[in-house]
């Protein structure tokens, strides 16, 4: 296992959601995004969505060009990285 201070794999990026504070991980090349460091597990060669799910009734997926992969409910106003599926 790859230590936390060591790059992350290429096409990998680190964010904080300015909301929680908390720090996620975008895959830019499986445009994907996730809350597991790359660095610590296989995710980094592992697809974190590997197929579409539909989405609970009022929930829309979105691409965002800085935050990645990203979840609307637009029933409760309320954005999060989490697949709700």
């Amino acid at each position: 296992m790859a230590s936390v201070w060591s790059p992350l794999p290429p096409h990998w990026e680190e964010a904080i959601d300015p909301r929680t504070g908390k720090k996620y991980f975008i895959d830019h090349k499986r445009q994907t995004t996730t809350w597991v460091d790359p660095r610590t597990t296989s995710v980094g060669t592992t697809p974190v969505r590997t197929a579409p799910k539909e989405l609970p009734y009022g929930w829309e997926m979105v691409q965002d060009k800085d935050y990645g992969t990203i979840f609307i409910n637009h029933i409760e106003r309320k954005i999060q990285a989490e697949d709700p599926s």
